[in-house]
């Protein structure tokens, strides 16, 4: 059996040394097993720790015009959602609730990216404003920067309501 293996490394055949394992049954029922739930249900109770579907800063994406000043207080549980979610730990094992879970993160993202880009800090502390000078130069980036802020807000919104009605929908039936 040695100089068989020997020979088959040389051909750039797999070989075997006997120490294999059996397969765990469980792998293969990973995506729709009671252990695969309970993780789940673990991982959307974690993003509804972090962002309270009723908590301050889903409200306020729901209802705020970013045409106006806003708290930068307000949007903080957003870059605290996205730093403590990146990791493997925080996926879920579902493929289809993972896949909206990632569709969420990505709207985050790009919302932050967007408030990042266009809104400074207003004279009163903890308060951002898309520039008021954007507006009266009338080169339309303003209104350009009002409304990606608020499309943005309202895709971080409908994410949100997407991947947690659905799991609650496939995780709690």
């Amino acid at each position: 059996d040695f100089v068989k293996g020997v020979v088959g490394a040389q051909r750039n055949e797999p070989i075997s040394l006997g120490l294999e394992q059996p397969a765990l049954e469980a792998r293969s029922d990973a995506s729709t097993g009671p252990g695969r739930r309970s993780t789940d249900l673990v991982t959307l109770e974690r993003i509804q720790e972090l962002l309270p579907g009723t908590g301050i800063t889903m409200e306020y994406l729901r209802d705020h015009d970013f045409g106006n000043t806003h708290r930068g207080a307000f949007l903080e549980p957003l870059d605290r959602f996205l730093e403590q979610t990146a990791g493997p730990e925080s996926k879920f094992l579902s493929p289809g609730l993972e896949r909206l879970r990632q569709e969420f993160r990505c709207a985050v993202n790009s919302f932050q990216a967007l408030i990042g880009k266009y809104t400074f800090r207003h004279i009163q502390e903890d308060m951002y404003e898309i520039p008021s000078e954007w507006e009266r130069n009338g080169s339309g980036l303003y209104w350009k920067a009002v409304r990606e802020l608020n499309s943005a807000a309202k895709a971080v919104v409908d994410k949100y309501d997407e991947v947690v009605s659905t799991a609650r929908r496939e995780l709690l039936q």
